[in-house]
């Protein structure tokens, strides 16, 4: 008998502790119970008690000053040992009672009457008492309505455990919620990576369909390609086993018309819990029924305003209530869908102007590189037999003949040096050498003495600061230094040329902030070719650069205007920038970039 004493006793503790009563702070709702025990037995003392291992702790308490007291001093085990109510008009008539503390001391009890205090599984967690310090009697009415209020303190422990387990089913939900959120922003920022990192919308689709699958736990999500009639194409699909496949199907909906293409279009989101008792038509219920669609969740994805298909959630299993929480999330994602395909088809469209425009640029080099080359036999004929008929006959004929010699001998010789520009300038792209480090003090210094006639006849001087080494074409990083200064001794006209070049790391601090062509950025170096010349006004800056653009009569300043149109094209195939700041008489300088590639991987 005594190990089933134990279980009895394990049992009632732990139903007591699910109650989770103990040392909580007063209630109402056990206040009025111990003040209506104590109204109806009248007595000046009333207690909700419950029995623990080793006290008895009072949840409510009448007329008594103590919150507990020892589990082996008071009457309740008799309420545990019979298991219904008791009634002891007068302790001291009997002995053994009469000896108990409580009787002999404090609270002096003399009445006492109790119900112990039994859950639905019937175990007894503690007692409704009524007490007082003389002998009374109590009516069958009273016991009754005393038995009868020990049951309305169960019904409120009850209550208790239910509020209990509803706060936890309520917790694990709202933490299953969070964490289906944490999973949504988990997912926007996995396809929004996609879309910046590749732009392959397949593999977006992929993505979106297989991971809304696991996280809104549907039988199927799908993406479906709509056509201007109402038909369509599954173009990406996450199916649970044992459901239909429809990936790569041509679907078409009798019902579905232009009308509610329309409402797609406004961005219209539809949500069916249950198809067979949903307000459908007919024909669309049996088109759904063909896929076992039992409910499904719609919505458009929109490229610009314009609907390009629809993303959809299908439960097959059993009908579905969807929150406004899976709604929102699919919105969002068909929102980041419709980015993403604008922007692919934004790249489509660059990539194939780009192409285009490459193969343009490739076709005029060649008719330039052809045209020059084609030229240069039949122009050194003509410019031979020129000279040919100057020598020959110089003096020999009229001073007009003299004179239309010189001019056709001048034109000829202009001729072959805009052919060869032009031929340099075609050659940019299809002869240029890879980057290698480039000293560009030896490439100075190699312009320097290319260009001695010129800054000795001028006088000119030509200072620089230290130039670093760049990964460059050091053949064509000539070619930009020399038209540069070059340009600088020429259009310098009656004064003595002062030019220096410059040059600083992208941040420093050499411009006076204002200029709009030039943004900072420490990974690459910024030269300037600076000169005391006659400058040029602000609308010409650009105009400069342009092929064959000149400014000035050959009379005055001699050249083809293919130089700088040169420099531009060779410092943009360097992935730099050129451009000029002037004013008229006070000089011009050349600013060119040149990414710092030396030591990085390219």
């Amino acid at each position: 008998m005594k190990p089933r004493h134990i279980d009895t006793e394990v049992a009632r503790l732990e139903a007591l502790r699910q109650y989770q009563i103990l040392d909580t702070e007063p209630e109402e709702a056990y206040d009025n119970l111990a003040q209506l025990a104590a109204f109806i037995c009248g007595t000046p003392i009333s207690l909700v008690n419950f029995i623990d291992e080793n006290r008895q702790w009072f949840k409510a308490k009448i007329g008594l000053d103590v919150s507990e007291m020892p589990r082996s001093v008071g009457l309740s085990y008799l309420c545990q040992e019979q298991r219904h109510v008791v009634v002891i008009p007068d302790t001291l008539a009997d002995e053994k009672l009469a000896s108990n503390p409580v009787v002999t001391g404090y609270p002096y009890i003399r009445f006492y009457a109790g119900v112990p205090l039994i859950t639905p599984k019937g175990d007894m967690v503690g007692t409704l008492c009524a007490i007082d310090q003389v002998p009374r009697q109590l009516s069958q009415k009273q016991v009754e309505a005393f038995v009868g209020l020990s049951r309305l303190v169960i019904d409120q422990l009850e209550l208790r455990r239910h509020v209990s387990e509803v706060s936890k089913v309520t917790e694990k939900l709202v933490a299953h919620e969070q964490a289906t959120r944490v999973q949504s922003s988990q997912l926007f920022a996995e396809i929004t990576l996609k879309i910046r990192d590749s732009l392959q919308i397949d593999e977006i689709l992929q993505t979106t369909v297989t991971e809304v699958q696991k996280l809104l736990q549907a039988d199927r999500v799908l993406i479906f390609r709509l056509e201007p009639d109402g038909s369509g194409t599954v173009v990406q699909e996450a199916v649970l086993p044992g459901w239909p496949v429809i990936l790569g199907e041509n679907l078409f909906d009798p019902c579905f018309k232009e009308e509610y293409i329309e409402r797609y279009r406004q961005g219209r989101v539809s949500a069916l819990e249950d198809i067979e008792s949903a307000h459908i038509q007919p024909c669309h219920r049996e088109f759904l029924q063909r896929f076992a669609v039992r409910a499904n969740l719609v919505v458009p994805i929109l490229v610009r305003d314009d609907i390009w298909g629809l993303l959809l959630a299908h439960q097959c299993s059993a009908p579905r209530q969807w929150n406004q929480f899976e709604m929102d999330l699919l919105q969002q994602l068909a929102n980041q869908i419709g980015i993403a395909l604008s922007q692919a088809k934004l790249l489509e469209k660059e990539t194939q102007q780009s192409q285009e425009l490459t193969r343009s640029n490739a076709e005029l080099e060649q008719f330039a590189y052809v045209a020059s080359h084609d030229l240069q036999e039949p122009l050194r004929m003509v410019t031979s037999y020129l000279q040919l008929l100057e020598r020959r006959y110089k003096n020999k004929l009229d001073a007009n003949a003299d004179q239309f010699i010189a001019y056709a001998v001048d034109g000829a010789s202009r001729m072959q040096t805009l052919i060869n520009d032009l031929l340099n300038y075609s050659r940019v792209s299809t002869r240029g050498q890879p980057f290698v480090p480039v000293d560009c003090s030896v490439v100075l210094e190699q312009v320097l003495a290319n260009l001695q006639v010129a800054i000795a006849d001028r006088k000119a001087v030509v200072t620089y600061d230290t130039l670093p080494q760049v990964m460059a074409d050091a053949t064509q990083l000539t070619q930009v230094f020399q038209n540069l200064i070059a340009n600088a001794i020429k259009f310098c006209e009656h004064q003595q040329p002062l030019i220096h070049i410059g040059v600083r790391k992208g941040d420093a601090d050499i411009l006076d902030g204002k200029n709009l062509n030039f943004t900072r950025s420490e990974d690459e170096w910024l030269f300037s070719v600076r000169d005391n010349g006659i400058g040029l006004e602000s609308q010409y800056t650009e105009r400069i650069f342009i092929i064959f653009q000149r400014l000035h009569g050959r009379d005055k300043y001699p050249g083809t205007g293919i130089g700088l149109a040169i420099c531009k094209k060779i410092i943009e195939r360097h992935s730099g920038r050129i451009w000029v700041e002037s004013k008229p008489g006070q000089g011009s300088t050349f600013y060119f970039t040149i990414p710092d590639r030396v030591g990085k991987q390219w």
